[in-house]
């Protein structure tokens, strides 16, 4: 069993309807009940069940923070993807658990290469993630900064806009460009 606080709590998620979220941290559970009784590559499936939990935890925090974000069409389809990952994780955890020690040692290097190919997976998933937490947040501080733009505008209704300021920077230019002409 996990540690207690290693998954978002479940119930709190399934009010939050992220139903995929939620059935990803239970798949990312199974994995961790499962990995005791794994003989081969335990050490990186472990890394990649931290890893899985670690994503789980911040789209949770970041859908309890923004949840308009986190409900992108883009994010439904990481946790889509993310899912998708690690349900193949747990059928190959399973099939380690039920596989007879002589198999598995025939088959350790076609394993070696399924749990780098599931670790790599789960890089792109978090890189993936990144990209559109980064877009995002990039979004949300230019939207509070035009606010505040707006609100400093009102304060200081005698200060041009920025129309009016490129307007004269584009007259002065202008103004400038034809000194240059007249003097050639």
């Amino acid at each position: 069993m996990p540690p207690q606080g290693v998954l978002p709590d479940l119930d709190e998620i399934e009010r939050q309807a992220l139903p995929l979220l939620e059935e990803a941290s239970s798949v990312t559970l199974k994995i961790i009940e499962a990995l005791p009784k794994v003989k081969n590559s335990r050490q990186d499936l472990e890394w990649l069940a931290k890893d899985a939990t670690s994503l789980i935890k911040m789209i949770f925090r970041w859908y309890k923070s923004s949840p308009n974000d986190a409900s992108q069409p883009a994010m439904v389809l990481l946790i889509q993807e993310l899912l998708g990952n690690l349900e193949e994780v747990l059928s190959f955890v399973e099939e380690q658990v039920h596989t007879k020690p002589l198999i598995l040692f025939i088959k350790s290097k076609v394993h070696v290469r399924k749990v780098k190919k599931y670790c790599e997976s789960m890089k792109e998933t978090m890189e993936s993630f990144y990209n559109i937490f980064g877009i995002s947040s990039r979004l949300s501080m230019a939207a509070e900064l035009l606010k505040m733009q707006r609100q400093l505008a009102g304060l200081h209704s005698h200060l041009p806009t920025y129309e009016e300021a490129d307007e004269v920077n584009r007259t002065e230019e202008e103004r400038r460009q034809n000194e240059i002409n007249a003097k050639q």
